[in-house]
């Protein structure tokens, strides 16, 4: 069974999700899309991204990430640029040998910006030789920020009347796309992720300085997003 776009935008007015916040953080945006594609996936449409392990040998991949990137494209040590690019964690290898950023290397190859692009790793790496000039990874952001949440810094507690609104809306999914989605642990963890990077973005932001930031695939990065008002020249967003 298919899932009609009207119905779920029906059923996030419906059920008014968007005015859900806790200390002015909208929640719904945050997991909106993940939720979303959970709904078309218990329907038969969609596929699940490709899973990271999340067993030992993924966790000691993530300390060996972190580890060399306190010495090797590490973006804390960065000078100004007017450009902040965080660009696609996936790439695809053309024909020249390099692994190419389809949406910002054209961009980086057409223009002389003062630039620094960033890139998150994927499955646990990152794909080179790159053909992006001025790398620089975040994986210090990242999983010092996953390793906060695995000792419980900073977790988050929502209020009873977010906790019965998002019930609410919880019981009407099953009830009209019969999909059993936990919304509730959705909110926390995309908190805690906010609760424990948003001050690692805000030392980057600060020492990079930029004009203007350009965030490739916002879905999952709304912590970069709301950062924005902190560039030079916030009316000039991308």
């Amino acid at each position: 069974m298919s899932v009609d776009p009207d119905a779920l935008m029906a059923f996030e007015a419906d059920l008014d999700l968007f005015s859900i916040e806790v200390d002015g953080v909208p929640l719904w945006e945050r997991i909106r899309f993940q939720t979303l594609r959970e709904i078309r996936q218990a329907n038969g449409r969609g596929q699940a991204h490709t899973a990271v392990s999340n067993g030992i040998k993924g966790y000691l991949q993530g300390v060996a990430l972190w580890a060399q990137n306190v010495i090797y494209r590490n973006p804390y040590l960065a000078d100004k640029h007017d450009f902040l690019f965080f660009g696609h964690k996936r790439r695809k290898l053309e024909d020249d040998g390099y692994w190419w950023d389809p949406y910002s290397d054209p961009i980086h190859e057409q223009n002389e910006l003062d630039y620094i692009h960033l890139e998150s790793p994927h499955n646990l790496s990152h794909l080179s030789p790159a053909k992006t000039s001025n790398l620089r990874y975040n994986d210090l952001i990242e999983y010092t920020g996953f390793l906060l949440r695995k000792f419980g810094v900073r977790r988050p507690s929502l209020p009873d009347d977010v906790v019965s609104h998002f019930r609410e809306a919880e019981a009407t999914i099953d009830d009209r796309f019969d999909a059993d989605i936990d919304l509730i642990a959705k909110a926390r963890k995309s908190l805690h992720v906010r609760n424990t990077t948003l001050p690692l973005y805000t030392l980057l932001l600060d020492r990079i300085d930029p004009s203007v930031v350009v965030i490739v695939v916002s879905y999952g990065r709304e912590t970069h997003g709301r950062l924005l008002h902190r560039c030079r020249s916030p009316h000039r967003w991308v």
